[in-house]
This record gives structure tokens, C-alpha cells and sequence, in this order.
């Protein structure tokens, strides 16, 4: 049976590989649609699947694990030059928030104040994903929180 994914999201993707584990053929639409587009996976899916991604998913151009998120300029511009890109960091590195881009309106921001978990739940797979629980120490935080305030960040919400 012929599976067609519709959109190269998370979502699509996600579909795409459970119809692939399960021996279905895959096409994503958006991706042949436009051929000059590149796709480029991070975050948790990409962490879970890592060798799969590449390996099953032929349209895909890149997988950047969820300790390599300060890679991603990297990552878009070797893939945007043709080559296959992958990177995987160790997922239980401190990770600092220095050089952050904000992507919410300058009104609010996230201050992240941990990452990761040491609650190894049978139905949760975040150990796996983001590593070990780590905490930001307070003196980054509220130098952080600072920064934001200084730009204008009327709320900064704690995640």
C-alpha cells in the first residue's frame, strides 16, 4: 500500500514513518512538489529517530538532534549547499541561552529556567530526548530576565 504524506512538517513526517515501519511506500507531497526545497528535521523527532530519518526518508536533508539546537544556521547552510547534514550532541550538555534569537512579539519572552528530567515515567520518553534534568544557575536567569527587560519584554513567563 501506497502512503502519500501531505505537508513535510512534524506531524507529516511523523506519518511518514510509522507508514514506513510498517512497509508502506512514502512519497511527501510538499517536498516533490518543489524541488528546491529542503527539509531539515530537529527537535525530539529527530533526536528519537536519528539514523532512521536519513535512512528511510530520502527527501529529508538534515537531522539536527535537540542538543545541537545552537547548530541550526550551520545545518541550514549545508543543507541549502546540497549537502546531508546530521548532528546529534550530547543531550545532557549544560546548554546556555547566550546569543538567543527571540522569536515571540517584543511584549513577552521565555526564560528557559531548565531542561531534560530525571523522572523516568513509563509513558514519557523526555529522559530520552532532552537528557537529565538541568538546571540554568540563578545568576544567569536574572541576568537573562534583565536582558529581556531591557528590550522591552513586558512578561517574561518561566519554562
Amino acid at each position: 500500500m501506497k502512503v502519500l504524506v501531505v505537508g513535510g512538517g512534524a506531524a507529516g513526517l511523523m506519518a511518514a514513518g510509522a507508514a514506513l515501519r510498517q512497509g508502506h511506500e512514502v512519497t511527501v507531497l510538499e517536498h516533490m512538489e518543489k524541488p528546491a526545497q529542503k527539509i531539515l528535521v530537529t527537535g525530539c523527532l529527530a533526536q528519537r529517530y536519528q539514523e532512521e530519518i536519513l535512512k528511510e526518508l530520502p527527501e529529508v536533508d538534515g537531522v539536527l538532534g535537540t542538543g545541537s539546537y545552537y547548530d541550526v544556521a550551520i545545518a541550514v547552510g549545508q543543507v541549502l549547499s546540497g549537502k546531508r547534514y546530521k548532528r546529534f550532541d550530547d543531550i545532557n550538555a549544560d546548554q546556555s541561552e547566550d546569543g538567543r534569537i527571540l522569536t515571540t512579539p517584543e511584549y513577552y519572552a521565555y526564560l528557559k529556567i531548565a531542561e531534560g528530567c530525571d523522572n523516568h515515567c513509563a509513558y514519557c520518553v523526555i529522559p530520552k530526548l532532552r537528557g537529565k534534568l538541568r538546571s540554568r544557575p540563578m545568576e544567569d536567569l536574572i541576568k537573562e530576565a534583565e536582558q529581556l527587560a531591557a528590550k522591552k519584554a513586558l512578561e517574561i513567563m518561566g519554562c
